[in-house]
């Protein structure tokens, strides 16, 4: 004879424990490995990203641009945290810089890799004061000096 014997009561309290934890497991395995900005946070605002024919991305990948971003805020640097995603999944490490004020581009990478899309997303950001580096005295002097023939 081929009956299963009924599970005992006390075993059914104990199963549910653990089939909920299996279920929240597996839930919080598909959330982001990393949180979105809050809403509202102006230092996102002055982010501009954007993407340019480049040889070396096309040829890595068809179709492939070169990533770049770049800071709209007229006085203030952006100190930022940036996440890869990669085929739509963030990627290990994190991008961290200080996007000076102005229409230089910092590049980024390549748009697409392997035939599957790349980007990067705002994890933090900060606004911050921006004093350009100091240049020293004597450079200027010495590229005059080199321009002129003697």
């Amino acid at each position: 004879m081929n009956a299963r014997a009924p599970l005992p009561r006390l075993t059914l309290p104990l199963l549910v424990p653990l089939m909920l934890s299996v279920t929240l497991a597996s839930a919080r395995a598909e959330e982001p490995a990393y949180e979105p900005l809050p809403e509202g946070l102006e230092a996102a605002a002055y982010f501009e990203f954007g993407a340019a024919a480049d040889n070396r991305c096309m040829l890595l990948s068809p179709g492939g641009k070169l990533a770049w971003v770049r800071n709209r805020h007229p006085s203030l640097a952006l100190r930022f945290r940036l996440i890869r995603m990669y085929a739509g999944a963030p990627q290990p490490g994190r991008v961290l810089g200080v996007l000076p004020p102005g229409p230089e581009p910092m590049k980024l990478g390549c748009s697409r890799v392997a035939e599957r899309e790349q980007r990067w997303d705002v994890e933090r950001a900060t606004l911050e004061p921006w004093e350009p580096p100091p240049t020293e005295p004597g450079a200027d002097a010495d590229a005059d000096a080199a321009t002129t023939p003697p």
